[in-house]
């Protein structure tokens, strides 16, 4: 997708160059228009990047806050299963402490209980013995009634303590009870905690993943923005530099050619990484003929001594008439214009290679006819501009690009 864009960016600029001559001057601001069209696009796009990944970050800082927020929760969950942990160890101590009064009062019960059972042994036996001594006794025997008056009130009375004793045993028998349910539910909502305490650690789980991972998307945008800027970067500069050179060969030929220039025979124009030089029929052939002229030879010459120089170029041909039909003399040999201007471009080319030492690589042949005037054709003066040939130095890489879009 990176090099699309490059390839789009470089196609952009070297279409921009494409105005050869004042006469196409005003066809080529249409194209500049277009072509900042797509430079708006392509910014609009850099821009879509950037607020993706603005989106993106207020996205990240979103799931941070949530964490966040999970995390106060699941302390606080902690802090009260902590809560109630304490709040069971103690009603565990408190049952056990019912448990050990329950038991010691169980045990003065049964105390009780036994002494009781003593105290009628006692009972029965002094009246065993009152019976047995009635006639010894009589004179004891209100002291012992007496005696055992008392011992009745105090065997009442223990029965009162061992009723109230009982009541008491009951009732913490029910607290008792009441804690163990207590201490149930307390278990059943200490595991319902934990049950959310898991299902909160899940979620923070899964949070965290989906922020890596929303990371990671930053990170590869980021690279891509990088790159795009550092690959445009260098595409511009390289362009610079090359456009500087395709200077250096535009003077040359202006200074070389200065007196054809004067005379307005050729005119050497460049439009940014775009090189034209043009030449009026009369310099290099005949009416009707494809052949080159021995003058024509020596202003070939004169421009190969610069251009073989050239090794980052396509050197292009074209040939150019008006829109004279061919005449009958010649009509044999060049049937249509399109013929007579392709022979002319491919004699050129021929030469340049042959004669001229130029990297047959570089250099291709192209045939117009009266197709691409720079003049109007109503006129003499104008015919005589519109019969041209036309040398074109453009990129290599936009003549490919051109290539591979016409597969």
């Amino acid at each position: 997708m990176r090099y699309l864009k490059v390839l789009s960016i470089f196609f952009c600029a070297f279409m921009v160059v494409g105005c050869v001559s004042s006469g196409t001057y005003k066809a080529c601001l249409s194209d500049v228009d277009a072509l900042k069209g797509d430079k708006a696009k392509l910014e609009d796009l850099l821009k879509t990047k950037d607020a993706q990944l603005e989106a993106l970050r207020a996205e990240k800082s979103k799931l941070e806050v949530d964490i966040a927020d999970k995390y106060k929760q699941n302390n606080l969950l902690k802090e009260k299963i902590t809560n109630l942990e304490k709040d069971i160890k103690n009603k565990e101590t408190e049952k056990k402490a019912l448990e050990e009064k329950n038991a010691k009062l169980e045990k003065d019960y049964n105390e009780l209980v036994t002494e009781n059972s003593d105290l009628r042994k006692t009972l029965s036996s002094s009246k065993d013995e009152l019976t047995k001594n009635v006639s010894e006794l009589q004179t004891k025997l209100k002291e012992r009634e007496s005696r055992v008056s008392l011992l009745e009130e105090d065997v009442l009375t223990k029965s009162g303590q061992i009723a109230t004793l009982k009541d008491e045993i009951r009732k913490n028998k029910e607290q008792i009870t009441a804690l163990v349910a207590s201490i149930k539910e307390k278990e059943e909502q200490k595991s319902s905690l934990e049950k959310q305490l898991l299902e909160k650690d899940e979620q923070i789980k899964k949070m965290e993943k989906d922020l890596a991972s929303k990371d990671i998307m930053i990170n590869d945008l980021k690279n891509e923005i990088k790159a795009l800027s550092t690959d445009r970067a260098k595409v511009l500069e390289e362009k610079e530099r090359a456009i500087a050179e395709l200077k250096k060969t535009h003077d040359k030929l202006i200074v070389e050619l200065s007196e054809e220039i004067k005379k307005g025979e050729i005119e050497v124009t460049q439009l940014r990484d775009k090189l034209t030089l043009q030449m009026v029929e009369k310099i290099l052939f005949d009416s009707g003929s494809a052949e080159i002229k021995g003058s024509g030879k020596k202003v070939l010459d004169r421009v190969a001594e610069i251009l073989k120089k050239v090794n980052d170029r396509q050197i292009r041909i074209e040939g150019h008439t008006d829109n004279k039909p061919i005449g009958a003399k010649i009509a044999k040999k060049f049937p249509t214009n399109w013929e007579l201007s392709t022979a002319r471009a491919t004699n050129v080319v021929r030469y340049l290679k042959e004669k001229g030492g130029i990297d047959p690589r570089y250099l291709s042949a192209a045939g117009y006819a009266e197709y691409k005037p720079v003049d109007t054709n109503d006129t003499e003066e104008g015919r005589a501009k519109n019969r041209r040939i036309e040398i074109v130095l453009i990129p290599i890489e936009l003549e490919t690009t051109k290539v591979m879009t016409t597969k």
